[in-house]
């Protein structure tokens, strides 16, 4: 039996027949401000409404007239080659170099707020700055919800006028956001999107001779990390022809699950396996848009992390 992602309006469909209200996380209430939250890179996506810090709620700034916070596209960084006297294609694209996908630069900019009321412009710039400066953040628009950002932000100065004082924030993001949650954990109800929302939920497959797993790619290439547990039986995972074997080997004793210090085992080429935590990396495996087919053998349990995300 196929385990498929439920997408868009079916995401109704799969609330009701599951009568998950553990998804449905409890969350601040937030007024539209047009605010940004800020969150520790260390904080998984689904916790960041819930436990980040908003620039609205918690520092009591809001956008300057016209400036609601938005991020640029990044620059293509995909190497050219110009060729002389070409009449037609005078550039070549040489995304072969990148393995035949564009590659990108860093999204930069600036955020300008305002203290909401007076009193307070110290105190908030001093607030806002001690949490987010000199650390690599996580950041949610009010406007995007379902995806977060990651790069680093600057509270850099804070400008006093005669009624107003400014509070200007700099930041500079990896090209691609990402989506809150990576199919472990609960999806929320409140920033899914019905229009391109994908419900991912990866945890736990039983597998009892083959099991099929679709994962719906998103544009990112991304790499999906596996959590097997078999009791030493050992599972494999099949993509396009390919397998993959999901244990490590030590004295002919075959390894999954968590094994805390476990040295001196073997995997297969190109899988890399983290004993800490149970998990399994391979890295020719790499999904990007569209429907991918993971096919598992074997008897054991197995967990799938997979965060998408898009330009």
């Amino acid at each position: 039996m196929a385990i498929t992602t439920a997408r868009v309006g079916q995401a109704i469909v799969d609330m009701a027949q599951a009568g998950d209200s553990s998804s449905v996380r409890r969350r601040r209430p937030r007024l539209k401000m047009h605010g940004v939250t800020f969150a520790p890179v260390s904080m998984d996506g689904t916790d960041i409404a819930r436990e980040g810090w908003h620039t609205y709620l918690d520092w009591d700034l809001v956008p300057g007239p016209g400036k609601i916070p938005t991020v640029p596209m990044p620059d293509d960084n995909t190497p050219t080659v110009t060729i002389p006297n070409a009449l037609y294609i005078p550039e070549l694209r040489l995304t072969a170099a990148s393995g035949g996908l564009a590659s990108f630069g860093m999204r930069s900019g600036s955020w300008e707020f305002r203290p909401r009321r007076t009193g307070l412009w110290s105190r908030r710039f001093s607030d806002a700055a001690n949490k987010v400066n000199g650390s690599l953040v996580k950041c949610v628009l009010d406007d995007d919800p379902g995806f977060y950002y990651v790069g680093t932000v600057l509270v850099r100065s804070w400008e006093i006028g005669d009624m107003t004082s400014t509070v200007t924030v700099d930041y500079s993001f990896y090209p691609y956001k990402y989506e809150l949650s990576d199919g472990l954990q609960p999806w929320l109800w409140d920033p899914f999107s019905f229009v391109d929302g994908v419900i991912r939920k990866y945890g736990n497959i039983t597998v009892s001779g083959t099991e099929q797993l679709v994962i719906h790619g998103r544009e990112m290439p991304a790499i999906p990390d596996f959590y097997p547990v078999t009791g030493g039986t050992g599972l494999t995972v099949t993509c396009n022809g390919q397998t993959w074997q999901l244990w490590a080997v030590k004295n002919g004793t075959k390894y999954d699950g968590v094994h805390a210090g476990l040295t001196g085992y073997t995997t297969q080429a190109g899988v890399v396996y983290d004993p800490e935590t149970g998990r399994f990396t391979v890295a020719d495996l790499i999904l990007a848009d569209g429907d991918h087919t993971l096919t598992f053998a074997g008897t054991g349990t197995v967990s799938v992390a997979y965060r998408g995300g898009r330009l």
